[in-house]
């Protein structure tokens, strides 16, 4: 299919668990340490959908820090990079450098819900991924 190199970090360092996704009107700062607590993957190509949830890695995480750049490490891999903040949306941009604008569905308290799709991207095949996070 297509190369997603963050996209890919993000769910290999998280599994599935069912979060609602109702946006949230809390104020709560995304910077900091985020603990990978799922995901859920939607692929459609060759004219079927696939979906795909992933087991976290026991120290996988993602971090924003105050200067703007971030960290996202699991078992296996990393990614590094700039983040930015507008409205209901982080824009990251890893180092290589790969830019992916993803959508923050929830951010309160001690939850991070975050949505990233290329539909637009390409005629006919896409990825949906939903990566959950808490402090």
């Amino acid at each position: 299919m297509k190369s997603f190199p963050f996209a890919f970090v993000i769910l290999i360092v998280t599994s599935a668990i069912n979060f609602g996704c109702k946006k949230s009107t809390d104020e709560t700062s995304i910077l900091g340490k985020w603990t990978a607590k799922g995901s859920e993957s939607h692929e459609f190509y060759n004219g079927s959908s696939h979906y795909l949830t992933t087991s976290a890695n026991a120290n996988a995480y993602v971090e924003f820090k105050s200067d703007g750049s971030f960290f996202a490490v699991s078992l296996a891999s990393f990614s590094t990079g700039s983040w930015s903040k507008s409205d209901n949306k982080i824009t990251l941009t890893a180092n290589g450098p790969t830019t992916e604008v993803w959508i923050i569905k929830k951010l309160a308290g001690s939850e991070l819900e975050l949505y990233w799709t290329d539909k637009d991207l390409y005629p006919t095949d896409y990825v949906e991924l939903t990566a959950y996070f808490g402090r």
